[in-house]
């Protein structure tokens, strides 16, 4: 686990890192202590760490793994079919509200207290649900002026011409988008994944954020460490955020070549979009 970070390098992921697995879990206890989140992320990059040290004598073996990997996937579904991500960010809302308060006297009664001021201030501003945006650095800057315009220019609209509002990284409704991170962008006719590395973030506004992304060449999907290989494409995209077919982004990791391990089964999202 000590190389996790190296291997993964994913901000979005880092939170649910495993710790570190004694000799003693293995053999003593027999048992490896991981919550939830952890033991999904450890077992999704379980190939990658591990894959390359697998002998063709213990495929029987690896297989058990390739078997677990595809359940996970195949549960892990998007948030249109079955997830409770919704739900967790409800409860956690409350629970910030809980820790944060000094007064123990009826704590629902200041949670429920909060939302209603919340709700209250949208109803007022006349906002509504807007995303919310977190970033440091804003650099405004001609779009001309922006790092390989030359190969994307054909991309941007001419009513997106002009100066740009740059960040290198954007935290939308907890997801982290930053420079390098893949996105899940569409889906091909035989239901392949169209992924794309984000080379520039825009926000021309608090509610609007535009991605220019150069599209992934899939090479093939490597069932041995389940990912799919991948190399950088020729062609370019100017994508919003709203429209990506997933809102949680990836990364690229290398291990002799380049691989992209989503978070789902991708072939669901070809369902949704039959529906």
């Amino acid at each position: 686990m000590k190389l996790f970070k190296v291997l993964v390098m994913d901000p979005n992921e880092m939170r649910n890192k495993p710790p570190l697995i004694s000799h003693d879990d293995l053999t003593k206890h027999k048992r490896i202590r991981l919550n939830a989140n952890e033991f999904r992320c450890f077992l999704r990059y379980f190939g990658l760490m591990f894959g390359h040290l697998v002998k063709d004598e213990d495929k029987d073996v690896w297989n058990l793994y390739l078997i677990a990997r595809q359940i996970q996937v195949i549960v892990t579904a998007p948030k249109v079919f079955s997830s409770t991500y919704r739900s967790e960010a409800k409860y956690k809302e409350g629970s910030d509200v809980a820790q944060k308060s000094y007064n123990r006297i009826n704590l629902p009664f200041t949670i429920a207290k909060r939302h209603q001021l919340k709700l209250a201030f949208r109803f007022l501003s006349g906002r509504g649900l807007v995303p919310k945006f977190e970033y440091t650095a804003l650099h405004c800057v001609p779009v001309q002026s922006v790092k390989n315009y030359d190969k994307f220019s054909h991309v941007i609209p001419a009513d997106r011409q002009g100066v740009w509002n740059c960040v290198n990284k954007l935290k939308v409704n907890g997801a982290q988008y930053y420079l390098g991170a893949v996105v899940l962008l569409s889906l091909r006719p035989d239901n392949l994944p169209v992924f794309g590395s984000i080379c520039v973030i825009s926000l021309p506004d608090d509610s609007l954020a535009f991605l220019v992304v150069q599209e992934l060449e899939i090479i093939r999907f490597d069932r041995h460490v389940h990912a799919y290989e991948v190399k950088m494409g020729n062609q370019w995209h100017f994508i919003e955020i709203d429209t990506l077919l997933h809102f949680w982004p990836t990364h690229v990791r290398f291990i002799n070549v380049h691989y992209v391990s989503y978070r789902c089964s991708v072939s669901t999202f070809a369902k949704s979009r039959v529906i």
